[in-house]
C-alpha cells in the first residue's frame, strides 16, 4: 500500500498535492469536531439556564451552534480529548456570576440569592467526562429522579466540585456509588446533622476530599476518620471551619496515606496533637505528613511542643494563632513575629 501511495504521488504535480494535503487536513480536523450528541447535551444545559430565568446569552455568550456548523469543543468552560474531541472537562461553577458579601456570623453569602433545582440527568451524555465543576450556584435540591444517582454511569468521572451550594448531607449516598472520584469537594453545601463521613468510604480510588465549612461536630468526624480508614489513598483531607476537639484528632491517625491534612479554623486549644504522652503510638501515622495547616486555632508557643512528631514535614502554617517570638520544633527555631491577626481568646 505504501508503494502504491508513494508511486501516485510521485505522478501528481505540485497544485494536485496541495489540493491532496488540504483534503486530508480538512479530513483530519473534522474528525475533530465536538460530538453532535454532546453539543446537543451543552445546548440543553444552555436552555435549562433560560427555564431558570437567567440570560443564558449572556451568561454563555459562546455557546451557539451557527447552522449545526459550531464547534462546541472552542466554547467557553469546556475542554474536549484532543484525540477523541469528547468533552472531558466542564467548568460550569458560578455560572450566575453571584456576588458574595461576608455575612455578620463571618460567612461568605450571595445578593439576592435564588436558589433553584439542579437536573443531574444534562451531563448523562457526556460519557468521556473527567472533571465536573458546579461549584456556587446556590441549588438546594433536584429535580425529582434527576438527581446524582445517575452520575455513577460516567464511569472516568474523577473530579467533582459540588461545593457552595446547599444540597445537604442527602447527596452523600449517592456520590458514594460514583466509585471513579479521585477528587471530592463538599465545601459549604450544609452537611450539618447527622451525616456520616464512612458512607464515602466506598470510594477506594478517592486522594483529595475537602469537607470545609460545614459546621460539622467533633462526634461526626471522629465516626467519618474511622470510616475512611480503608482509603489507601486518601492523600488530602480539608475539614476547615467545623468542630473538632484534641480527643478527636487520635482518629484522623486511621487514615494512613494522609500527606496533608488542613486543619484551620476547627477551635483547637491547649496541647497540640496530644494531650498525653503516652497516646503518641496512636499518632505515628503522621511522620508521613508533608503539609499541615492550623491556621486560625488557639494554640500557643508553649502548646506546641509535640511538633516534633511530624517529621517528614515540608510546609507548615501557624498564622493567626496567639503565637509570638520565637518557636522550636526539633532544634530548628522559627520566628514569628507577634500576630496582630488573633482569634477570640
Amino acid at each position: 500500500m505504501y508503494f502504491m501511495f508513494k508511486l501516485s504521488m510521485e505522478g501528481l504535480s505540485s497544485k494536485d498535492l496541495m489540493w491532496v494535503f488540504m483534503l486530508l487536513f480538512i479530513q483530519i480536523c473534522g474528525a475533530r469536531g465536538c460530538i453532535e450528541e454532546e453539543k446537543m447535551g451543552l445546548l440543553e444545559f444552555k436552555a435549562f439556564l433560560k427555564v431558570n430565568d437567567e440570560n443564558a446569552d449572556f451568561l454563555l455568550p459562546s455557546w451557539i451552534d451557527y447552522n449545526n456548523i459550531s464547534e462546541c469543543c472552542s466554547w467557553d468552560r469546556v475542554i474536549c480529548s484532543p484525540t477523541t474531541s469528547r468533552v472531558e472537562k466542564l467548568f460550569l461553577n458560578d455560572i450566575r456570576q453571584q456576588q458574595p458579601f461576608l455575612d455578620d456570623d463571618g460567612w461568605f453569602n450571595y445578593e439576592n440569592e435564588k436558589f433553584w433545582l439542579l437536573n443531574v440527568s444534562l451531563f448523562l451524555p457526556f460519557e468521556e467526562l473527567r472533571h465536573l465543576n458546579l461549584s456556587a450556584h446556590s441549588f438546594d435540591g433536584f429535580i425529582e429522579n434527576e438527581g446524582f444517582e445517575g452520575l455513577p454511569s460516567l464511569k472516568k468521572l474523577e473530579i467533582l466540585d459540588i461545593s457552595w451550594n446547599e444540597f445537604n448531607k442527602s447527596v452523600i449516598k449517592y456520590l458514594g456509588a460514583i466509585t471513579s472520584l479521585k477528587t471530592l469537594i463538599l465545601s459549604k453545601i450544609e452537611l450539618s446533622g447527622s451525616f456520616l463521613i464512612q458512607e464515602l468510604a466506598s470510594l477506594q480510588n478517592l486522594k483529595v476530599l475537602d469537607l470545609s465549612n460545614n459546621q460539622l461536630k467533633s462526634y461526626q468526624l471522629v465516626q467519618g476518620f474511622k470510616g475512611l480508614s480503608s482509603s489507601k489513598k486518601l492523600e488530602i483531607l480539608d475539614i476547615t471551619s467545623n468542630g473538632l476537639d484534641k480527643n478527636a484528632i487520635k482518629h484522623l491517625g486511621a487514615i494512613t496515606s494522609l500527606k496533608t491534612l488542613v486543619l484551620s479554623q476547627v477551635g483547637l486549644s491547649g496541647s497540640f496533637p496530644l494531650q498525653a504522652r503516652q497516646d503518641s503510638k496512636n499518632l505515628s501515622i503522621f511522620k508521613r505528613l508533608e503539609t499541615l495547616k492550623l491556621d486560625s486555632n488557639k494554640f500557643k508557643n508553649t502548646t506546641m511542643q509535640q511538633l516534633n512528631i511530624f517529621t517528614s514535614l515540608k510546609n507548615l502554617s501557624l498564622t493567626s494563632n496567639n503565637l509570638e517570638g520565637f518557636l522550636h520544633i526539633q532544634g530548628i527555631i522559627m520566628h514569628f513575629g507577634k500576630l496582630d491577626d488573633v482569634g477570640p481568646e
